[in-house]
């Protein structure tokens, strides 16, 4: 089951003095199942915070869930690409999870 995690490296090239360019990065993870067990009927509990930048995206609707033991592999590392500001694009991309 491959995963792709988007995240941004460089952060401390917002700062004008820095020459390098912030990086949106995207890591390929294989997963190897060791032991799944499948949720049905789960609650989640979701907390405010003002440092979370998605905390007005709405949770409609919990389908299900998976706990289990993994065995991860990191395949690939790709930049996606360079970014003069990217300050509109932080609050979504940190910690994306495309399964």
């Amino acid at each position: 089951m491959p995963i792709h995690t988007y995240i941004i490296r460089g952060l401390v090239s917002l700062k004008p003095e820095s020459k390098y360019k912030p990086q949106l990065i995207c890591y390929e993870t294989r997963l190897l199942p060791k032991k799944v067990e499948m949720l049905k009927n789960i609650e989640l509990i979701f907390g405010k915070s003002e440092l979370d930048p998605l905390q007005e995206i709405e949770v409609v609707e919990v389908e299900g869930g998976i706990y289990g033991t993994f065995e991860n592999t990191m395949v690939e590392v790709k930049i996606v690409g360079e970014f003069e500001d990217i300050t509109t694009l932080l609050p979504y991309v940190l910690y994306r999870y495309n399964l």
